[in-house]
C-alpha cells in the first residue's frame, strides 16, 4: 500500500514434496471485471440515487446494421437510456467504436436487480 497499489490479485503456487509451498506467478493487474467497477464506483458515488451497492453488468450487442459512436448514442439518449447521474442509472459505452466493428460492448447501471433487467434489455432492443 505504500506504493499506491491496492486492489485484486492472484498468486499461483506448487505444493512441493517437502511441504512448502512455492510461489510460481503472481498476478498483479486489473481483471476483467476491476475497470468496470471502478468506472460504477466512480459514476455513483455520492450521486444519492442507486445507494451504497448498484446492480451492474456487462454486456454486448450486434445492431442489424453497423453504429457510430454518435448514432449508438444518439439511440441510447432518445429511448432514456443514456446513463445520467441525475438519474442514477442507465447504460455506458465503453469504447468510441466497436473492436469488431460491429458488437457494441456496454455496461448498465441500475438501483436494484429487477431495473436492472429491464434496463439491460431495453438497451439490448435499442441498439439492435
Amino acid at each position: 500500500m505504500a506504493q499506491g497499489y491496492v486492489g485484486p490479485y492472484g498468486i499461483d503456487a506448487l505444493l512441493g514434496e517437502d511441504g512448502r509451498l512455492y510461489a510460481t506467478e503472481s498476478n498483479v493487474r486489473r481483471t476483467a471485471t476491476t475497470t468496470p467497477h471502478a468506472l460504477v464506483g466512480r459514476l455513483t458515488s455520492g450521486n444519492g440515487r442507486t445507494g451504497p451497492n448498484p446492480a451492474w453488468l456487462m454486456a454486448t450487442t450486434m445492431p442489424a446494421v453497423p453504429l457510430t459512436f454518435p448514432q449508438a448514442l444518439a439511440r441510447l439518449r432518445h429511448a432514456s437510456l443514456a446513463y445520467e447521474a441525475e438519474r442514477g442509472d442507465g447504460a455506458v459505452l465503453h469504447t468510441d467504436r466497436p473492436a469488431d466493428g460491429g458488437a457494441w460492448r456496454y455496461l448498465v447501471i441500475a438501483t436494484g436487480q429487477e431495473r436492472l433487467s429491464e434496463l439491460a434489455a431495453a438497451v439490448d432492443a435499442t441498439l439492435r
